[in-house]
């Protein structure tokens, strides 16, 4: 029996058999055709009608996927297993404004947690909530008022988060939910929706960067080793566009704009020497809307830098560049071999946004999700593998990163890896992929770094990725 490479998300595929007589004649017969699909399971998760909003979900070592909506001011928590069952579901906190960061030492037993970032009416709150039931770890949390944090940076039992100082102004900071402590840097204040990622130092201390799709800069920072502190100041790493998503690499931090101004594409920052410099390979006049750069490791002083973009009368692509980071001005050069593939194989001229980044699977596989619900398979060279296109997903528009699992049948690793795509109204599909989970030797294999929503570079990547 063969079974031929499927180019949809369905397919089929006929039994026969065939044989030789006792004297070598040989002879067969067709048998039925069955119809396969990449669809593992759908599982519609909304217990609250209608949503204003979802978040990007969170997974845990075990390939728990954790939900977050919200209704207006309500919001609801989801686990949800491997196999599609729901473990717990958890309304009773109020709109979640953030994705949820899954920790695996943030119960203050040292056991795992996950962080929620709520908000009901003008009081908004950072909560830790226990993975095997959904409910608070402790009787505290860090609550603010006029509150709201769109993304949060993982630092263990600690999380980096933004507090609305004004209706469009908000200040860094370290939220300890267990404690009930919310410590400002007292310095940064980032206009808009912020964001915040990354990376432990060889000291223990963590460099935190920040920017906004409303300020045309971004920060650093440094926290404490325990992460319970700011101990260092304020550095304005400035660039000329507002950020709507970071990724950093050893040297280098990449900057995708999503503010007024968004024909920039990607801007490379020089993290050591602070200073900004756009890779020109990466210009685009009249492009409207870019993905999140997702980043492999780089070799020798050449590193690959993935993302989309669409807008105006151009289709969206996938862009692959080479670029050298000890070089000044930081120029980039198209693989000749993505650019063509990328000009065949447009994303049917769907647009993205900066939670689209492309995911960089092992094997070197590339994964992307269309704000309308495509779902697209490539390899390294950027050529199509499959594709399940709009209409035949079992969703609609998709506003959200997925997020890309090993198989967790036993053996482990032994079998395709799973992609999670949750849709704008609540439902998360289960696809069989043709890659065993993340490139776990990447810098920045999706949005947020890893499935936990860490935001830190430092974060292993192991647990979501096979050999």
């Amino acid at each position: 029996v063969s079974v031929p490479a499927m180019a949809s998300v369905t397919g089929g595929f006929a039994l026969g058999a065939s044989g030789v007589d006792v004297y070598g004649n040989p002879g067969g017969s067709a048998g039925p055709v069955l119809s396969v699909t990449r669809r593992r399971w759908q599982v519609p998760l909304s217990q609250l009608g209608a949503l204003s909003s979802v978040t990007e979900p969170a997974m845990d070592t075990a390939g728990n996927v954790y939900v977050a909506f919200a209704s207006g001011t309500f919001g609801q928590v989801t686990q949800v297993r491997p196999d599609g069952g729901l473990g717990w579901v958890q309304t009773g906190y109020g709109a979640v404004t953030a994705p949820a960061v899954w920790s695996p030492n943030g119960n203050p037993d040292g056991g795992p947690g996950l962080f929620v970032a709520t908000r009901l009416l003008s009081q908004a709150q950072v909560r830790l909530l226990d993975v095997t039931g959904g409910g608070e770890t402790s009787s505290e949390v860090c609550t603010f008022n006029t509150t709201y944090s769109a993304r949060m940076l993982s630092l263990g039992r600690t999380v980096v988060t933004a507090r609305e100082v004004t209706a469009t102004q908000q200040q860094l900071y370290l939220a300890d939910p267990s404690g009930g402590n919310c410590n400002s840097n007292g310095t940064v204040a980032v206009t808009g929706r912020a964001t915040v990622v990354g990376r432990q130092q060889v000291d223990g201390t963590t460099e935190v960067y920040a920017g906004s799709t409303g300020i045309s800069g971004f920060f650093r920072l440094t926290v404490s080793d325990a992460g319970t502190q700011w101990i260092d100041g304020t550095n304005t790493l400035g660039t000329p566009t507002f950020i709507g998503s970071l990724a950093l690499s050893s040297t280098r931090g990449f900057l995708t704009p999503n503010g007024p101004n968004r024909s920039e594409g990607v801007i490379a920052s020089n993290l050591s020497s602070q200073t900004p410099a756009t890779v020109s390979a990466l210009l685009s006049p009249g492009m409207e809307e870019w993905t999140g750069a997702t980043l492999r490791r780089a070799t020798g002083n050449q590193v690959e830098v993935y993302f989309g973009n669409a807008g105006g009368t151009s289709a969206a692509r996938l862009h692959l560049t080479q670029f050298t980071p000890q070089s000044l001005p930081m120029t980039g050069t198209f693989a000749p071999n993505m650019q063509a593939a990328a000009a065949r194989d447009a994303f049917s001229a769907v647009s993205f946004t900066p939670a689209h980044a492309p995911i960089l699977t092992s094997g070197g596989g590339v994964l992307m999700v269309s704000r309308t619900g495509a779902v697209s398979f490539l390899d390294r060279q950027g050529m199509r593998q499959w594709v399940a296109a709009d209409g035949d997903t079992g969703f609609g528009a998709v506003s959200v990163s997925p997020v890309l699992d090993v198989s967790r049948t036993r053996p482990v690793c032994q079998a395709p890896g799973t992609l999670y795509v949750l849709s704008n109204d609540g439902v998360l599909t289960a696809f069989i992929v043709d890659a065993r989970g993340l490139d776990s030797q990447a810098d920045w294999p999706r949005f947020q770094h890893d499935n936990a929503n860490s935001g830190n570079a430092s974060t292993a990547l192991t647990p979501w990725a096979c050999p």
